[in-house]
């Protein structure tokens, strides 16, 4: 297959996007939200529990999650544990220029299978609706950038904290 990079300007083509490579991941599927905003955004829509249920733990994707958290965050992180047994969250420190400004530019990093990867900005992070918050994405399914983000991914992890429940 013809390695292949996509620069993807419709919002809705890119959450679409986004969206059919998480629930295309057989093996693994890692992810790294930017804001607490961000994880609640998907969390609301693209990565419900209901599709987090049917998707993930009928085929035991491993499912790996960066994201910044709080008190809310914990909660959903404690449900979402009990629904699927191969969830792995790693808390991040979040930026607080990033946070409260509209104007900075952060990015969504969704990889599937080690194959496919997609970069999805953030515009508006104060949007509660996925469309208005999102922005361009970048796809691609060919091998060196996979693996670069992949690698970008591993250090990022290496370096946050394990999130540990009561």
């Amino acid at each position: 297959m013809l390695a292949n990079v996509e620069i993807i300007e419709n919002t809705k083509e890119s959450i679409d996007r986004a969206y059919d490579i998480s629930i295309s991941a057989k093996e693994e599927l890692l992810v790294a939200f930017p804001t607490i905003n961000s994880f609640r955004r998907n969390v609301r829509t693209g990565l419900s529990m209901q599709i987090l249920k049917d998707v993930y733990s009928q085929n035991n994707v491993r499912l790996r999650v960066l994201t910044p958290v709080d008190n809310q965050i914990m909660q959903t992180i404690e449900d979402l544990k009990k629904a699927l047994s191969g969830l792995d969250i790693r808390s991040l420190k979040e930026n607080a220029e990033s946070s409260s400004s509209s104007s900075s530019s952060m990015v969504v990093i969704v990889l599937a299978d080690r194959k496919e990867s997609i970069i999805v900005e953030t515009k508006d992070d104060t949007k509660d609706n996925m469309y208005d918050a999102a922005g361009i994405s970048i796809y691609s399914n060919s091998k060196l950038i996979v693996s670069s983000y992949l690698a970008l991914f591993q250090i990022i992890w290496n370096q946050s904290q394990p999130i540990d429940l009561i």
